[in-house]
């Protein structure tokens, strides 16, 4: 008959086969049966913790977390997994000590190890806004490992966020690799593909498929034989435009094909003096023939990213922080429109509370949506897929930023190089949320009086 030592052991091993499979919600089932008959086995709590932060069961990890600190703290694969979650729940300080820790016994660790050690702290000093010790650890995971592509890719969005751009592209291309896209198609520079028939693939978010489509016109001048394959859901925002073919599969005789994120790097984007063209179809095009004086009727909003972002609580802001906002209906002739789709948990008091202030259009496919925000007059929305639309569509746009934005926002704040009809209103060093909200109420009753 099998001890539980080896009902435990059995489990374990098969978590550990599935962990590394990437099958992580079995593994999760298999190290919490492992840890039924031997409960405090450091090593299982380790990989479950590990486990937990994939499926990102963040809030399930505290008590996990607690014990290893307090029966196991100098474990160092308990303390890379302590680091770890002190970096999950934006503790970075916390996680980067922890880091720091590991590494005053490099010896111990291999350099593969070592480079994910100093990648991790890099990203941490990133969200801290400390860009210098960032680039610092991201040459030090380099240097251990010249093919982590991971802190390549990181090295690459840390100089875009600088604005160098000619090695900021450069090094983004690891993406590729990093998230094993295929580039057997790709041209090995730009002008190979004069004249050929291409195919550009959408990849990552909505947001990052609005927003790139944008430089696909500049690939006219070499070619006219371009076809461009979107999300699927958002395919139909597209499909009138006459200069670029729609598809909607990778189906067909392609002489290059092309990722949609990689043209900044063949075109050598400067977004100092950017080429962008919107490719949203001309009858969903927002037309602005408006007065010079904007009149504020109809306002769309979003105030919440995506669960499933990394970094989503650090963007979204609570939906009670727009109260004073919406206060402004009483005194004027105005209508508010939700547009995201789900709704959280804890937003849900202050949504009930502003039913009938707030019109709820998030049902609508990106179609219908784009149709409807044709009649908004103004867009407020965090860093959202919405936000992209909007501006795409030539709406006047206020973006709500955190302190350190994504990326893709650079070191801006009031204007964008990438939409001229945005407004960015950023977040400065300790603001709340509620503050920067008390500078968009100012400038919506400026607007609203016509001050501006």
């Amino acid at each position: 008959m099998i001890n539980d030592f080896e009902k435990a052991k059995l489990n374990f091993q098969k978590g550990n086969n599935f962990f590394n499979k990437g099958f992580f919600n079995e593994a999760e089932l298999y190290f919490e049966t492992s840890l039924k008959f031997l409960p405090n086995r450091i090593s299982t709590i380790v990989n479950l913790i590990l486990c937990k932060l994939k499926l990102k069961k963040t809030n399930e990890c505290a008590k996990l977390i607690e014990f290893i600190e307090k029966h196991s703290s100098f474990n160092c694969d308990g303390i890379y997994a302590r680091a770890l979650y002190y970096g999950e729940i934006y503790k970075f300080d916390k996680s980067i000590e922890l880091f720091e820790k590991l590494l005053k016994n490099k010896n111990n660790f291999d350099p593969n190890t070592l480079s994910v050690y100093y990648n991790c702290i890099a990203v941490s000093f990133i969200r801290l806004g400390n860009f210098e010790k960032s680039r610092i650890n991201l040459k030090e995971s380099i240097k251990f490992n010249s093919k982590n592509y991971e802190a390549l890719f990181n090295l690459g969005t840390l100089d875009l966020r600088l604005k160098n751009f000619k090695s900021g592209w450069k090094n983004y291309e690891y993406r590729i690799e990093k998230n094993n896209l295929d580039k057997s198609k790709y041209p090995l520079r730009i002008e190979d593909i004069k004249n050929k028939n291409i195919l550009i693939v959408s990849e990552q978010g909505f947001g990052d498929t609005i927003q790139f489509s944008a430089l696909i016109p500049s690939l006219l001048k070499y070619t006219k034989n371009i076809s461009f394959y979107p999300h699927k859901k958002l395919n139909k925002l597209f499909e009138d435009n006459k200069e670029i073919k729609i598809v909607n599969n990778q189906k067909g005789e392609w002489d290059f094909v092309i990722n949609l994120m990689s043209l900044p790097y063949y075109l050598k984007l400067n977004l100092k003096n950017p080429d962008l063209k919107c490719i949203i179809g001309k009858k969903l095009m927002y037309q602005n023939n408006k007065k010079e004086k904007l009149k504020l009727k109809n306002i769309g909003i979003a105030w919440s990213s995506s669960s499933e972002y990394q970094y989503n609580d650090l963007k979204s802001i609570p939906l009670k922080e727009f109260q004073n906002i919406f206060d402004l209906k009483k005194n004027y002739n105005l209508n508010f429109f939700c547009m995201q789709k789900d709704i959280e948990q804890h937003d849900l008091d202050a949504f009930k509370f502003n039913k009938d202030n707030l019109n709820y259009i998030g049902h609508l496919n990106f179609e219908d949506l784009s149709k409807k925000m044709k009649e908004f007059d103004l867009v407020i929305s965090n860093d959202t897929v919405f936000l992209h639309l909007s501006c795409a569509l030539g709406i006047k746009t206020i973006a709500l930023l955190p302190e350190i934005p994504d990326w893709r926002w650079m070191d801006e704040n009031g204007e964008s190089s990438w939409y001229k009809n945005l407004k960015i209103l950023r977040l400065s060093n300790n603001q709340s949320w509620s503050e920067l909200i008390q500078v968009l109420h100012k400038h919506l009753c400026d607007l609203l009086k016509n001050k501006i």
